[in-house]
Order: C-alpha cells, then structure tokens, then sequence
C-alpha cells in the first residue's frame, strides 16, 4: 500500500491552490483598491466613492442578469449589448427632448 506524502510547510493541512482558487479575485480586487487609494489623490472623496457605487451597481445588475439567463438554461450573451443600447437610445432621446421621463421610457421600450 503506497501512501502520499505531503509538504509539511508552516501550516499543516493548508491548500495554497484551494486558497488561491476561492480568495485571488477578491485579494485582487482589494489590491488595486488599496493601491488606488495610495496613488491617486481624491480617490477616498465622497463625490469619487458615489460615482464609483453608482457604476458598481449598473454592472451587478447586468451581471445578476446574465447569471439568471445561464442558470436557466437560456444561454444569451447579449444582455451586455441590449443594455449598451438602451442607454444610447435613452441619451439621445434626453439631447433631442429634454425629457428625462420620455427619455427613460424609449430605452425600456
């Protein structure tokens, strides 16, 4: 009977590859945040943290979107464009009308 040997490092028992499978994006994603801060002069400004929150949300509502669209079984990789193209229609009905209401209106049509 052969029996695997494993490395015995600082701490017994520890995956690194399982570590950096479940946490890299998240350490990735406070790295550059960090760094931002450090370099960046204003990057901690309430005005930056609210345009930064407001983009933030835009993204995690099409990406719960796409998530519901590939757990259903329904594989569409055109929400990204649909929602691009809202927005254009939505902005250039703004510029031509000066309605914010109609101009919402067009793009949810």
């Amino acid at each position: 009977m052969s029996q695997v040997k494993t490395a015995k490092g600082f701490w017994p028992g520890f995956n690194q590859r399982k570590f950096l499978d479940d946490w890299v994006m998240l350490l990735a994603a406070l790295s550059i945040f960090v760094l931002s801060a450090l370099f960046i002069d204003n990057f901690l400004s309430p005005l930056n943290m609210r345009g930064l929150g407001l983009a933030i949300s835009t993204v995690g509502i099409a990406a719960c979107t796409m998530l519901f669209c590939l757990a259903s079984g329904h594989f569409d990789l055109s929400v990204g464009s649909v929602i691009a193209c809202a927005g254009v229609v939505a902005g250039i009905v703004i510029r031509d009308t000066d309605s914010v209401v109609l101009g919402v209106s067009a793009a949810l049509a």
